[in-house]
Parts: structure tokens; C-alpha cells; sequence
């Protein structure tokens, strides 16, 4: 590691408060906490609140980010740029205004964003752009109420996974340009198949996204979309992604139809635990997990997502009995 970053830093357990900044200011100015080249630090339990930014990452390595959170932010709640081999866990980003949650701002690699709950920000939830290669997103929830745009926005960025998600209640202000999860360009002087290309979505859930489309390609070499689930999506359940790029997804009372899910996929309700409530697993009459319970409990239906997925995908850590095969949704080859 060279000299010039600052190693072994622990920020834990305080309450970050401010009445708004001015957005007018540059990026750097607006507040909240400012992280430049720090490596193998850890960042827990901070709650920042009402901050201009609330943090600001500028070329660290290997910071873990745990249990923090960003509530009501001016402009983003957590700003990354040539950041890399990070991770994002367990945080909460509610009510941002004016920019996106989080937004990996170029050249962040190999960073993980992992079983974080997103809602209500104007700007949308999350934005990968330029060159931010690599980067996984998983497990996590984004709730659009109260967002103008969608969930995850990917621009010039490559072997980027979306998988485990639940996406539900995002709207557009331009239904024809946003989605809950979209690829499209953001500049260049190259052609965009230079800049977007190898992004996968995988068992993922979308419900209930209020206008635009689930997953949407406006340019690159179309991302993977295999074993999802989208279900009363006010526009195209799939757009822009040709049917050798799908299979294995179910595709359920969407308002444009229910067809480009490809090879092997299904139409039909999926039979969801409690929607309303926000808990997409899966009832089955084998058993399947109660949180609220915290035990397995038995249904008197099985959905017929359950061992519907890729049967080449792995499916190793759901629970036995398991029936040999991925279910498709957020909770396949998961084990609840």
C-alpha cells in the first residue's frame, strides 16, 4: 500500500445532523463526512441526517461499510469515485433529494452493495457510471415510493450483477428513458458495446413499478436476464433485450403483455408470502422460512417459480429439501 493513504480508521456510533446545505456548493462542500484515500477502515452505526452529501468516498480501498444511515440527504447519500474493493451492507438510504442514494461516480471496482434498503429518493435509488467495472449488487431492497426515476441505472460500466433483489413501486417522470433496473449510455467518443457489455440480472423481483418498464436496454451489448420475476409492471416487463439474452423468468399481469421472457419462461401468479407487506418469498407446501415466526412454516399452495430457474444455475444453498433445482426470485439459491 503506498504511503499516501490512510489505513486502519474506525468511524462508529454517532449521529451526523445538519439543517441542509447548499447545493450550489461543489461536491466536496456540501457537508457530511469526506473519506480521501483511506484503505482498511471500517465505518459503522453512523447515522447522517439532512446533510448536503452525506459521505463522500474519493479513491479508497477496502472500507467496510455497516448498519449506517442516510436520512433525508440534500444531494446523494453516498457519493464514490475511483473507489474500489468495498462493501456496502446492511445500510438504510431513505428520502434523498436531488441525486441518487448511492451513485459509484467512476472508476470504482470490484465493490459489493449488499442487503441495504433503499426508499423514496427523488433521483432514483442507485447509479453505476463510467468505467465502474465489476461491481456486485445483491439482497438488497429498493422501494421507489416517493421516487421520480428507477432503481438501478448502469452507464458505461461492464460485468455488472444485479442478482437477489427486490425492486417494487418505482416510477419514471419519463417512462420512455428510466426502469427499475436500466442500461444506457452515459457518453463517450467510443460505441456504447465498448463501454456496457457482460452486466447480468438474475433472480431478481420487480413488483408493482408504477410506470416505465422492469428491465430495460437503451444501448450496449444486452445484459443476461435469467430467473426473474416481474409482476404488474406498468410498462414492458423486459425492454430493448433480445430472447437469446432471456430465459427462465416469469412474467405475470404486466400492462404492455407478458412476452419477452424468452426460453422456458412462465406466466402465472407466483404466489407470493404478503406483497402488500413487502415479503416476496415464495409459499410452498415443502416449507419455506417465516421471518416474523423466525421458523419454517408449511403452505397449502406451492408457486410454480419454485424449481422453475436455470437448471444450469447453482442451487446449493437453498435448503433441502430443495427439489435439485434454482427457484426463480430473490430468494433462489439463497437458504430462506
Amino acid at each position: 500500500m503506498k504511503a499516501d493513504y490512510i489505513e486502519n480508521i474506525t468511524l462508529a456510533d454517532f449521529h451526523l445532523k445538519s439543517d441542509g446545505v447548499p447545493v450550489a456548493k461543489p461536491v466536496f462542500q456540501r457537508g457530511g463526512i469526506l473519506l480521501a484515500k483511506v484503505s482498511n477502515s471500517r465505518i459503522f452505526n453512523v447515522c447522517m441526517e439532512k446533510t448536503g452529501t452525506g459521505m463522500n468516498m474519493l479513491k479508497c480501498k477496502n472500507v467496510y461499510i455497516r448498519e449506517c444511515t442516510w436520512w433525508k440527504s440534500n444531494f446523494g447519500g453516498l457519493i464514490l469515485q475511483h473507489t474500489t474493493d468495498s462493501v456496502i451492507e446492511n445500510c438504510y438510504f431513505k428520502w434523498g433529494k436531488r441525486w441518487y442514494a448511492l451513485d459509484l461516480n467512476g472508476a470504482c471496482h470490484r465493490n459489493r452493495i449488499i442487503s441495504n434498503t433503499f426508499k423514496g429518493h427523488v433521483c432514483g435509488d442507485m447509479k453505476i457510471y463510467s468505467w465502474s467495472n465489476h461491481n456486485e449488487v445483491i439482497g438488497n431492497v429498493f422501494d421507489g415510493s416517493g421516487s421520480s426515476r428507477g432503481g438501478v441505472t448502469i452507464m458505461n460500466s461492464s460485468w455488472i450483477l444485479i442478482r437477489s433483489n427486490v425492486f417494487t413501486n418505482h416510477k419514471s417522470s419519463d417512462a420512455g428513458h428510466w426502469a427499475a433496473v436500466v442500461q444506457r449510455r452515459g457518453g463517450g467518443s467510443h460505441p456504447p458495446e465498448f463501454y456496457l457489455h457482460d452486466n447480468k440480472i438474475l433472480n431478481n423481483v420487480f413488483y408493482s413499478n408504477r410506470a416505465g418498464d422492469a428491465v430495460k436496454c437503451a444501448a450496449g451489448v444486452p445484459p443476461e436476464v435469467r430467473n426473474n420475476i416481474i409482476v404488474k409492471t406498468r410498462g414492458k416487463p423486459i425492454a430493448g433485450i433480445p430472447l437469446k439474452n432471456c430465459s427462465h423468468n416469469n412474467l405475470w399481469k404486466n400492462a404492455d403483455g407478458d412476452t419477452g421472457g424468452g426460453e422456458n419462461s412462465i406466466s402465472a401468479n407466483p404466489l407470493f408470502v404478503d406483497p402488500a407487506n413487502g415479503d416476496f418469498r415464495l409459499k410452498s407446501q415443502a416449507g419455506r422460512w417465516n421471518p416474523k415466526l423466525n421458523k419454517w412454516v408449511k403452505d397449502n399452495v406451492t408457486s410454480p417459480c419454485i424449481d422453475a430457474g436455470d437448471p444450469k444455475a447453482k442451487f446449493s444453498n437453498e435448503s433441502a429439501p430443495n427439489g435439485g433445482r434454482i427457484n426463480m426470485g430473490a430468494y433462489g439459491n439463497t437458504p430462506k
